[in-house]
């Protein structure tokens, strides 16, 4: 009898020890594959660290972006658009570091709007009223699912280069003032804008596509006389 329950105990405990020994395997090996992804997405893109309007890369090189409010031109008398052009050609014409223009297009944020309209829509009770608040809610949401209606933002890139950090940080100071004479807004970008515009390029979530029909402009320079 005691020889039974002896074997007895004896396979339980080894049949305890075999699940044990399972279930850790598979949870290490699910540990390793994730953390095998995070360095993969790391590695990807290439950002060592973000700190303040600088970003650092493993390349050891030091970028700062430069974000700009778009300007309409539709809207803009004649007379006004080319003074901008001048200006801008002022300003830059002397610029001898290299910068690169970014547009990002992202979904419609219209969460605000759509918070307005429910709460009109909550105080009040006219009947005609809140059908038509629910309808232009509904129109929005819809609109925001169907990504309908991108909206871009637009940044200039900057680097560090045979310089100082101090004389870097001037640099981009210099080139956003140079923005701002011509009545363009502009700031540098902090952390938080550069971690969402590193988002808006590289996460599938934020990729909009949308038809474009571009047109063909072709500037014509003629000769003073």
């Amino acid at each position: 009898m005691f020889l039974i329950v002896y074997a007895l105990v004896v396979v339980v405990i080894g049949t305890a020890c075999l699940l044990y020994l399972h279930f850790r395997k598979n949870r290490d090996h699910e540990a390793d594959r994730n953390t095998f992804k995070a360095e993969t997405a790391n590695n990807f893109l290439n950002v060592k660290n973000v700190i303040n309007s600088q970003l650092f890369n493993k390349d050891n090189d030091v970028c700062s972006y430069i974000k700009v409010e778009p300007v309409n031109i539709n809207l803009m008398e004649e007379k006004d658009l080319r003074l901008m052009s001048e200006a801008l050609a002022a300003e830059y014409s002397g610029i001898i570091h290299d910068f690169k223009f970014i547009a990002v297009s992202k979904p419609e944020d219209n969460s605000e709007l759509i918070s307005l309209y429910s709460r009109d829509r909550q105080n009040t009770s006219n009947v005609k009223r809140r059908a038509l608040y629910l309808e232009e809610i509904t129109s929005s949401q819809t609109r925001v699912q169907k990504l309908e209606v991108p909206t871009r933002e637009f940044y200039f890139m900057l680097w560090q280069e045979n310089e100082t950090e101090k004389d870097f940080i001037k640099r981009v100071i210099d080139f956003r003032d140079r923005l701002i004479r011509c009545r363009i807004q502009a700031k540098v970008a902090v952390q938080k804008e550069i971690i969402q515009l590193i988002a808006q390029t590289t996460s599938p979530q934020y990729v909009v596509d949308e038809e474009l029909n571009p047109e063909l402009n072709i500037t014509l320079l003629s000769e003073a006389s």
